[in-house]
């Protein structure tokens, strides 16, 4: 009896080749893909022209383009995000290539809502040279480019999968991700998740995790003459915040040496990003209020993050004989973990290292999508792209078109690799 490995190495050798020829040939596609896509600006609520104008091009270039609305239910979900988009959800598009459904499966995402912009501007593309600038040109409307590209070159190479690969433009990740979790209630899980964010070509199989809080202080108002007879809320707040920074670094020293998260001297933080006191400046404030989010690694979960920060915060309450409380509100996003030796994160780093000669895996020093995809959806998932993640969200935000073809190459080795090549 022959073995047949070499046989099938051989074929899926062939297609790589041929699907990075194609790529080759569709990048000024690509590039003016990304371009028209930056002129909408849409954050989130607001991506419906995108997303429309996305499945047109789709269908232009043949390929299926098929809108997925959230279940109107979405809102009673316990990891629905209560951000204010006045109730209205703007559906994910799918896409797919053609398959025998018979290998592994693939789910390919990335995002068309941005952050907002002070600067108008921001929506209008400038090409400068290799460099592409705007508004999601690195997150993430270059990553949905990246697998666009990746999927269609594909397609146009005449290639047929063994196993599905579904590709999804979701929304709303820029206010915590209703569109993915719209997505994983209502898909069938694959075998395995690949979402794309600027991660410089890093192969993230883990993510840190992010919540949100508000601390609230009360004190005893009165006028600043006679600041002896009340007791100031910032004051009071300040106490508090003094026991939040000693946990921060428990947390910190809890933190080091976790898988993935090996090298960072500080992979936590709490960070304080909002302060609020009083309403006069001559009078003792009454009230105080610091929000600011929490990140954290996998070894703790948003169920202990909670926990142990109402805890601090009420014992330095006590210490100080005070009226302290926090609420978490807004984003709570979980972290999470694929193990490095994960089959799935095997083939895509042997995808990279055969595309550029570098495939190192590390946790991903943000938070994302992939956690629904991971811990809602129960597939193993890997965050990659390219560009830069100090640029997402910038004044300065660009991406470099030839980045983009390389991790369309990546990514298109890696769909071939894990789903299989019909013979």
């Amino acid at each position: 009896m022959t073995n047949p490995e070499p046989e099938r190495q051989q074929a899926a050798e062939a297609a790589a080749s041929a699907a990075a020829n194609q790529i080759d040939a569709l990048a000024d596609d690509a590039r003016t893909l990304l371009t028209e896509m930056i002129r909408f600006p849409s954050v989130g609520g607001k991506e419906d022209e995108v997303q429309e104008f996305l499945a047109s091009w789709l269908r232009e270039h043949g390929m299926p383009a098929e809108m997925v609305a959230a279940d109107p239910d979405i809102e009673s979900d316990p990891n629905y995000s209560h951000h204010s988009l006045d109730g209205r959800h703007v559906p994910n598009l799918k896409t797919f290539l053609p398959s025998r459904g018979s290998g592994r499966s693939l789910f390919v995402n990335s995002h068309t809502d941005v952050v907002p912009a002070e600067n108008p501007a921001m929506f209008e593309p400038v090409i400068d040279g290799d460099t592409i600038r705007g508004r999601g040109a690195a997150d993430a409307k270059g990553q949905v480019v990246t697998w666009v590209l990746a999927m269609l070159a594909i397609k146009q190479a005449g290639i047929t999968l063994d196993g599905e690969c579904v590709g999804v433009a979701v929304t709303e990740e820029e206010v915590g991700g209703n569109g993915a979790l719209a997505w994983v209630r209502q898909a069938e899980p694959r075998d395995a998740a690949l979402v794309l964010e600027p991660t410089s070509f890093g192969i993230h199989p883990a993510n840190r995790g992010a919540i949100w809080f508000k601390i609230t202080t009360e004190g005893v108002p009165t006028h600043m003459g006679r600041w002896w007879e009340g007791q100031s809320a910032f004051e009071n707040l300040e106490a508090v915040l003094a026991a939040v920074r000693e946990w921060d670094a428990r947390l910190v020293a809890e933190s080091q040496g976790v898988p993935l998260f090996p090298d960072n001297p500080s992979p936590v933080h709490v960070n304080i990003g909002i302060v609020r006191a009083g309403d006069w400046p001559a009078k003792v404030p009454a009230t105080a209020e610091a929000e600011g989010g929490v990140s954290f690694l996998p070894n703790k979960n948003l169920g202990q993050i909670r926990e142990e920060m109402t805890a601090v915060v009420a014992q330095a309450a006590r210490q100080r004989g005070i009226t302290a409380s926090v609420v978490f509100e807004k984003l709570q996003n979980e972290a999470y973990a694929t193990p490095e030796d994960h089959p799935a994160v095997a083939a895509f780093r042997d995808a990279s290292v055969a595309v550029r000669g570098a495939g190192e895996v590390t946790g991903f020093l943000a938070s994302c999508d992939a956690r629904l995809f991971y811990h809602r959806g129960r597939m193993p998932t890997i965050v990659f792209g390219p560009g830069d993640l100090l640029m997402a969200h910038s004044d300065i935000e660009s991406i470099q078109m030839s980045d983009i073809v390389t991790a369309a190459k990546i990514v298109a080795r890696f769909i071939l690799s894990w789903c299989g090549v019909a013979r």
